[in-house]
């Protein structure tokens, strides 16, 4: 849902994940996904709170440290956003803007801002 802009939906959907399986080994994913909404919603500060909470509950998921850096420099805390940039740098050593472009679900205009975003963030291109 994210992807496609049904951030409302997205974030419905999170939040019954969450309610439903609270100690999941797996809440990572759902507090991603919560961030991932929230970006959509262009609720930035929240999507940066859960993106933090998802980075804490397991570092190694890299699409949450790009959702972090995003949802960060969004917020006009571009600063703060280089940690998660070398984080996922470091998970990820060969990412490059041009292939996360390529790949990634998201549509337009939402995927547009989230690479410039990334860019301001200081990201390879």
């Amino acid at each position: 849902c994210c992807w496609s802009g049904q951030g409302e939906e997205a974030l419905r959907r999170a939040e019954r994940a969450l309610h439903l399986a609270p100690f999941d080994p797996f809440t990572f994913l759902h507090q991603h996904m919560l961030a991932q909404a929230y970006y959509t919603l262009g609720q930035h500060e929240q999507a940066a709170a859960w993106a933090w909470r998802s980075a804490k509950a397991n570092p190694r998921h890299g699409p949450n440290w790009r959702t972090l850096v995003a949802s960060l420099v969004a917020s006009g805390r571009i600063a703060e956003a280089s940690e998660p940039a070398q984080r996922l740098l470091e998970l990820d050593p060969a990412f490059t803007m041009s292939a996360f472009a390529a790949r990634t679900p998201l549509h337009a205009p939402i995927r547009e801002d989230f690479l410039a975003r990334l860019r301001l963030a200081g990201l390879p291109e």
